[in-house]
């Protein structure tokens, strides 16, 4: 399988940004004993649109909904994640003088 992404992202404001992309795979024949098995290969092509903001200080909230534009792609997929952010443990040792 090869993939191609093309993305841009955008920071609507100093907690937000927003995002669009494509995502291109290319899949090729798979193989079983040597042989090609007919009707394994693909080409599947995703849109996807996001957004992403802090929420309070250490808890960071991401989505992204993207919609297939192959058939071989899903027609459509929502994903919602909610991140926490933790500390360096030696952050002293990590700071410039």
């Amino acid at each position: 399988m090869y993939s191609l992404a093309l993305g841009a992202t955008l920071a609507a404001s100093p907690q937000t940004s927003l995002s669009l992309g494509l995502q291109q795979n290319f899949i090729d024949h798979t193989k079983l004993f040597g042989n090609s098995i007919p009707g394994t290969d693909a080409i599947s092509s995703i849109f996807t649109l996001g957004a992403s903001s802090i929420l309070v200080g250490r808890l960071f909230l991401s989505t992204i909904a993207g919609i297939g534009l192959t058939k071989s792609a899903p027609d459509y997929f929502v994903s919602v994640a909610i991140l926490l952010r933790f500390d360096v443990p030696f952050r002293q040792m990590f700071r410039s003088n």
